[in-house]
């Protein structure tokens, strides 16, 4: 099991590095708070699209 946590609040290229880092690395998903919840809510919405096509590319057995 590998949790990695969000972390200080970062552009949308540096937190996809970090979400699929976390995925190559075996992790089942991401907790990104501030990431998300710190945007307006388009960017935000925008933004968890291009968390769920990196996560869609790691499928869990």
């Amino acid at each position: 099991l590998v949790l990695v946590s969000g972390g200080e609040r970062a552009g949308d290229d540096a937190m996809y590095r970090k979400a699929e880092q976390a995925m190559d690395a075996g992790g089942l998903g991401c907790i990104f708070g501030r990431n998300v919840w710190q945007r307006g809510y388009d960017e935000s919405l925008a933004f968890v699209d291009g968390l769920k096509e990196i996560l869609v590319q790691h499928p869990s057995d």
